[in-house]
């Protein structure tokens, strides 16, 4: 009897969730229908592989996974290529592909975040726009198999094709490329108007600067060469940093954050030109086709990618400060991932680049959630240490965040507990601050609390229900969530009291 009354309760939240009309930005906070403030906790679901037809075979048993994990948003990938094969032409198939997914994980109770995924821009070199969208004018391409986003730095192929990108060099249709893909934007936005589990759009992933990366690497090796001791030349360190020795030599130079602040600040000025003259216009393009068809979701802008590990970003300058239905959605990477230096992780380098960020939506008085961290992948237990703090200053931050990546055996990897972990889904009033300590399994939730919201806050811990302890049980249910967790319903009450809940797995 008290499974079935378990079951039944889980079954109404999940029912109520589901039905949830569009989120809303609101005072750096995102809000349901209901006023509750949202803590978005994801995982980027995208598949590159073309030949896959960019999705994986057992996508609704990879989001029932998810679920089981406490997971309430997924960033879903979308690849310009399976989009808009040939120019103009639309695929039907691959955007009923898409409906299908937004289904099932709005059937979990699950939020959608549409990516428009790119990494060297193109299905030509790795993912993205399709071949006919590439004008990269017969340049050669570099490509590292041990570090692939080297190719940003190195080929002229890849930077070639981002130039004629932003300068919206025609298509052999006679139609601008980008114009190719804001009109995308404006189908999709359409398509998914009516559906309440699609929270929003974020226009482009990790967007490049082109070939004015040029002026950015020299300014980084002029950097490096003059803190070098001796000194060096920009030649001898350009050298170093090509190999995976020597690049590993220098990133230990960057342990020192006064260094690492002067190498981050050094093209800045080329970065904030960039983002004027080229990024904020493809935004506001896109924007525009959105919002002529669609009003109601949230439009997520990425900052330039350097923004990605500390240089400052721009964007802000060209927005009105608290406009709704905008949010920003950087990334935050140290400049060990994706490299043989990865054990080299520094709290202190993440440290200013989270700083940075959480900055730019003090600024533009916009909710931020952090659109890609971690990328650990076969990585031990001593990614704990960067993984512990990263959370940690979310936290403080009450950002929600979306790990990169997903993928079929996540849950087995040494990390999962910084992925499977305590968190606020939903609470009803402004949440204060809120902490899970993994080591001693234990959730502890602040807010005030607003007596007009009807809805109860929902805390999910990664223990199931007879394994929690409350330390307050008054106006509180706890409820099985998936295989192994739990969700702690609290009940709404009179007035403005401030409300204080720690829960334990014993």
């Amino acid at each position: 009897m008290r499974q079935l009354l378990f079951s039944f309760c889980f079954l109404s939240i999940l029912s109520l969730h589901a039905q949830s009309p569009y989120l809303t930005t609101k005072d750096r906070r995102f809000i349901d229908s209901t006023g509750r403030t949202v803590i978005l906790h994801g995982l980027n679901f995208v598949n590159k592989d073309k030949a896959k037809g960019y999705r994986y075979a057992d996508d609704s048993l990879s989001l029932v996974k998810m679920k089981q994990w406490g997971i309430n948003c997924i960033r879903l990938g979308v690849t310009w290529d399976g989009m808009e094969p040939a120019p103009g032409a639309v695929s039907e198939a691959y955007l009923r592909q898409l409906d299908e997914r937004v289904k099932w994980a709005k059937q979990l109770g699950m939020y959608v975040l549409l990516d428009m995924h790119q990494d060297l821009y193109s299905t030509k070199y790795a993912n993205g726009a399709p071949d006919w969208a590439t004008l990269d004018e017969g340049k050669p391409h570099y490509a590292n198999e041990v570090s692939w986003d080297d190719s940003y730095f190195m080929s002229a192929a890849v930077q070639t094709a981002f130039d004629n990108f932003w300068l919206n060099k025609p298509a052999p249709d006679g139609k601008g490329i980008q114009d190719h893909l804001v009109t995308n934007w404006g189908i999709i936005a359409a398509r998914y108007g009516g559906e309440p589990a699609v929270i929003g759009f974020d226009l482009l992933n990790e967007p490049f600067i082109g070939s004015a990366v040029n002026k950015v690497l020299a300014a980084f090796m002029h950097t490096l060469a003059q803190s070098m001791k001796p000194a060096m030349s920009e030649e001898d360190v350009m050298q170093q940093w090509v190999t995976e020795e020597g690049k590993a030599r220098l990133m230990q130079q960057l342990n020192d954050t006064v260094l690492y602040k002067q190498l981050v600040a050094a093209p800045e000025a080329y970065y904030a030109a960039f983002e004027t003259d080229h990024l904020v216009p493809y935004f506001q393009k896109a924007k525009a086709a959105i919002r002529a068809v669609n009003k109601q979701q949230i439009i997520f802008l990425e900052p330039s990618v350097s923004a990605n590990f500390g240089v400052k970003t721009h964007i802000a300058a060209s927005f009105s400060p608290a406009e709704q239905q905008l949010a920003f959605a950087p990334h935050a990477y140290d400049i060990v991932t994706d490299t043989r230096s990865v054990a080299g992780a520094s709290n202190e380098r993440m440290k200013i680049i989270l700083h940075r960020l959480d900055s730019v939506s003090k600024v533009m008085q916009i909710p931020m959630l952090l659109g890609e961290w971690g990328a650990f992948y076969s990585a031990d237990s001593s990614m704990f240490t960067a993984g512990d703090y990263i959370v940690a200053q979310l936290e403080q931050m009450r950002c929600g965040e979306v790990y990169w990546s997903y993928f079929n055996s996540l849950e087995n990897a040494a990390y999962f507990p910084l992925i499977n972990r305590g968190y606020p889904m939903a609470v009803a009033g402004e949440l204060l601050h809120f902490k899970y300590d993994r080591m001693h399994r234990t959730l502890t939730v602040h807010w005030k609390n607003d007596a007009s919201i009807s809805s109860p806050t929902r805390l999910y811990v990664p223990f199931p229900p007879e394994k929690v302890h409350l330390s307050d049980s008054k106006n509180a249910e706890v409820i099985p969530d998936g295989t192994n967790g739990a969700v702690v319903i609290v009940h709404p009450i009179k007035g403005k009291a401030i409300r204080k809940l720690v829960i334990t797995g014993k």
